[in-house]
C-alpha cells in the first residue's frame, strides 16, 4: 500500500525531516509531552492508590474515577516512544512496530471517553433511582460498563492493526496521535466526539436534577450528591474538554482551514497539549475540590513520609508517649526516695 496515499501528512513530514539529525523540533516537542506525561502518571497513580487504600472511596463513582485514572496512566506511558525516537536520532519509526509498542496506550485512551460518560450516567442514576442505586452490585455494575467501553476501544484499534499489517514500514514519529491511521478511524473518532457531547448532556441533566432536589429539600444526601457532582464536573470540564478540543481540531478545523500537511501535523501536536494537561489533572482537581479526597491524600501522604523517613514516625510517636507514661511514675518514686534517704545521710554526716 502506498505510504503517501495512506498517510499524506506523515509522508510530507517524513520527506521534510528524515535527514535532519538531531531534529530539535521533535526533541523539544517530545520533551514537553513527556514532562507533562510524567506528572500525569504520578497524579493518576495517586488517585488509584488512595482509592484502593481508603474504604470511603470504594463506591461506584470513585471506582470509575480510579479506572479512568488507570486508563490515563497507560495512555501517558505511550508518549515516551516519541521521546525515544527523537533522542535516538532516528526521527521516525516503522508504523507496525509503533503500533505493537503502543497498542495498550491506544486501547486505554479509547476507554476514557465511554468511561467518563458512564460516570455521568452513574451520577444520574444515583439521584434519580436512589433505592436501586443503594442495592447495586459493584462488580456486575462496573463490569458491564467496562465491557461496553472495551468494545468501543476494540472497534477503534481494529482498523489501526489492519493498516499496520498492510503498511508495516510506513514511517511515523512515534507521537501517539500518528497511530490513528486507517479507513475506519475517522468514523470512530466521530463516535468519540459524540460520546463527549453525550457526556456533557448527561452532566447538564444530572446538575438540573440535583438542583431540583436541593430546592425541594436540603438533606445530607442531597448536599453530598452536590459536592460529589461539583468535583466530577471539574474533571469532566478538563478531561472531556481536552478530548473534545482535540477531536474537533482533527475532524473539523484541520480539513476545513489547513492545507499544508506539515502544518496540519504541528496543529494536531499543539492540540494534543490540552489533552495531555487534562489527562494529568485528575488528582489535582480531586484534591482541591473534594474534602473526601483531600483527607485521603493527606492520610496516605503522612503514612508515606513516615515510611521513607522524611516525617515523624507513627511508631516513634507512640513509643515516645509510652516512654513518657513509664518515666512519670519512676520520676515520682525517685523524688520520694530522695526525700526519705536525705535525712538518713544527714544523720550519718
Amino acid at each position: 500500500m502506498n505510504f503517501s496515499a495512506v498517510n499524506p501528512i506523515g509522508y510530507s513530514l517524513y520527506m521534510r525531516y528524515m535527514d535532519e539529525h538531531p531534529c530539535w523540533t521533535f526533541i523539544a516537542s517530545a520533551l514537553a509531552f513527556c514532562i507533562i506525561g510524567t506528572i500525569g502518571i504520578a497524579s493518576n497513580g495517586a488517585v488509584i492508590y488512595v482509592t484502593i487504600k481508603t474504604k470511603k472511596l470504594h463506591g461506584t463513582t470513585f471506582v470509575l474515577l480510579a479506572l479512568t485514572s488507570a486508563f490515563e496512566l497507560v495512555h501517558l506511558c505511550g508518549e515516551y516512544l516519541f521521546l525515544y525516537v527523537a533522542l535516538s536520532g532516528q526521527n521516525f519509526i516503522d508504523y507496525q512496530l509503533a503500533v505493537q509498542i503502543c497498542a495498550p496506550s491506544v486501547f486505554a485512551v479509547e476507554l476514557i471517553s465511554p468511561t467518563m460518560l458512564f460516570i455521568g450516567i452513574d451520577r444520574l442514576i444515583s439521584v434519580t433511582f436512589v433505592n436501586f442505586y443503594k442495592t447495586v452490585k459493584l462488580f456486575p455494575y462496573i463490569g458491564g460498563m467496562l465491557f461496553i467501553s472495551a468494545l468501543h476501544s476494540a472497534l477503534v484499534i481494529y482498523p489501526i492493526f489492519i493498516t499496520a499489517y498492510k503498511t508495516p514500514t510506513m514511517k511515523i514519529t512515534g507521537f501517539i496521535g500518528d497511530l490513528f491511521q486507517g479507513d475506519l478511524v475517522k468514523q470512530m473518532l466521530q463516535i468519540g466526539l459524540y460520546l463527549n457531547i453525550a457526556t456533557i448532556f448527561v452532566y447538564i441533566v444530572t446538575g438540573l436534577k440535583i438542583r431540583t432536589q436541593l430546592t425541594a429539600n436540603s438533606t445530607t444526601s442531597a448536599q453530598s450528591n452536590k459536592r460529589i457532582f461539583n468535583s466530577i464536573c471539574l474533571i469532566v470540564f478538563f478531561n472531556v474538554g481536552g478530548y473534545f478540543v482535540q477531536k474537533c481540531v482533527r475532524l473539523i478545523i484541520v480539513p476545513e482551514f489547513i492545507s499544508s500537511p506539515v502544518t496540519v501535523w504541528f496543529v494536531l501536536l499543539i492540540a494534543g497539549i490540552p489533552l495531555m494537561i487534562s489527562a494529568s489533572s485528575n488528582a489535582f482537581i480531586l484534591y482541591f475540590s473534594s474534602s473526601r479526597y483531600r483527607t485521603a491524600f493527606g492520610t496516605e501522604w503522612t503514612k508515606l513520609r513516615s515510611i521513607i523517613g522524611i516525617g515523624p514516625s507513627l511508631n516513634n510517636h507512640h513509643t515516645n508517649n509510652n516512654n513518657a507514661q513509664i518515666m512519670l511514675p519512676m520520676t515520682t518514686v525517685n523524688r520520694i526516695n530522695a526525700n526519705i534517704v536525705s535525712p538518713q545521710i544527714q544523720q550519718r554526716i
